[in-house]
């Protein structure tokens, strides 16, 4: 059992990348003073959990301004029918997820969808975190691949 633990350990190591995307955010043709960035990461995600990080936001913004949804795709994903469950969660700096402050869930049911939301920015940097809750029988073979 020891050395199952030490591949799989190995594994999560080894499979670590962070993707960034960088996003302007325009209203009625004119940019406003807001960057979102998404950053993908590459680990295993447990059937057995409710929440498996695969992506975290960061909204750099200056003013009043809030977020009023996020819109996602699962292309890439190999078996969209074992994720059950997107949800969004408040985060920080770190990546660490506030398991006390869901924000917002949807069961998945399509490989792309869009979750309104009413969300106030109060910092000038907000941090969140998007997970997924695999099905039961899910096959941990399968590869998970989300884009927001």
């Amino acid at each position: 059992m020891k050395k199952k633990s030490a591949l799989i350990s190995l594994a999560i190591i080894l499979m670590t990348k962070l993707l960034t995307a960088t996003a302007k955010v325009e209203f009625n043709g004119a940019t406003l003073p807001v960057k979102v960035e998404f950053n993908r990461i590459t680990l295993p995600v447990l059937a057995g959990e409710d929440n498996n990080p695969v992506g975290y936001i960061r909204v750099i913004k200056s003013g009043k301004h809030r977020m009023t949804g996020i819109a996602f795709d699962f292309k890439g994903t190999t078996d969209l029918q074992d994720v059950q469950q997107l949800s969004l969660y408040s985060g920080d700096a770190r990546g660490r997820i506030d398991t006390s402050k869901l924000i917002a869930l949807q069961e998945v049911t399509a490989s792309t969808g869009y979750i309104r939301l009413n969300v106030s920015l109060p910092s000038d940097t907000s941090w969140f975190v998007v997970a997924v809750k695999l099905r039961p029988d899910a096959s941990l073979s399968n590869r998970i691949n989300l884009n927001c």
